[in-house]
């Protein structure tokens, strides 16, 4: 029997899908009635369905929210990043930094780091920030960028790389797609490190909006998962004729499992003769 003048309280879990993790955010709707930014109690829906319908275009409101619940200042108000299987809470927390615009997500090679912008979805579409440089500097990332590039991919299993620059033109690169999917692939060629040698993909594609942040000392290349794929990247230095270098996509050394085979691949004539890792002097320290 419900005792009288006891008000229920009625808890929501919306659960918003991203890459590699599910945002779930738990709100108490009797508590959030009190606040005047937000709608009445009555304008919620009463099945889970209709409240995450509101709190996906909502989402502004939301993430502003869940800012300052991070500072403390809404109690009743939680957002947790849910860890994969394989790590705690606190092994995730450690390598991902949450800002108000985007995600910054370290790698298992030093300084390689996974971007994920924010989106706010309306009826009219949506909108990102893909850069900030104050969001960057506040995960500890200060980089100078000087130039965009952008190149189309026609066919599909097209490679591109493995590519780089050397000193003194060596680059940063921020790489994004804005049209199609890329499986994108570093590998690290700073001899002093204790994963030279060693490599990373991610697929980035125009549908998960993902970047990859490739520092100084890596060697960068992608495949082509989709026709017509549209990347752009920005690099912190200008092009050089005489420091382009680059790494043989299909080293066995590398061990890169490519998603094409080396006959079906389409390559440049110059991508195609790049020397293998143990052929290659040492470049970066």
């Amino acid at each position: 029997m419900k005792r009288r003048g006891t008000a229920r309280r009625k808890l929501n879990i919306c659960v918003l899908d991203r890459p590699r993790h599910d945002l779930r955010s738990v709100f108490d709707e009797t508590k959030l009635a009190t606040v005047d930014v937000w709608r009445s109690r009555g304008a919620f829906g009463t099945s889970p369905r209709k409240t995450a319908r509101w709190r996906l275009d909502n989402r502004s409101r939301w993430e502003t929210m869940r800012a300052r619940t991070d500072q403390g200042r809404r109690p009743w108000l939680t957002g947790q990043i849910a860890a994969s299987p394989e790590e705690s809470d606190a092994t995730r927390e450690s390598h991902l930094f949450k800002g108000q615009c985007m995600i910054i997500e370290d790698t298992a090679l030093a300084g390689v780091k996974i971007i994920t912008p924010r989106t706010v979805k309306d009826s009219r579409g949506l909108f990102q920030e893909v850069y900030s440089q104050r969001s960057f500097e506040q995960a500890g990332v200060r980089l100078q960028f000087v130039q965009d590039n952008h190149s189309l991919s026609v066919e599909l299993g097209t490679i591109r790389g493995l590519h780089f620059q050397s000193p003194p033109y060596a680059q940063d690169k921020l790489v994004r797609v804005t049209r199609g999917a890329i499986f994108d692939v570093v590998v690290d060629l700073r001899t002093s490190s204790a994963t030279f040698g060693q490599h990373a993909t991610v697929k980035l594609s125009a549908e998960n909006t993902r970047q990859l942040l490739v520092p100084i000392g890596f060697a960068h290349g992608f495949c082509t998962l989709e026709p017509n794929t549209e990347v752009l990247y920005k690099v912190t230095n200008y092009y050089s004729a005489p420091n382009d270098r680059g790494l043989a996509w299909d080293d066995p050394a590398l061990g890169v499992c490519w998603p094409v085979e080396a006959g079906k691949a389409v390559l440049s004539d110059k991508d195609r003769r790049q020397p293998l890792l143990k052929d290659l002097p040492p470049i970066f320290a």
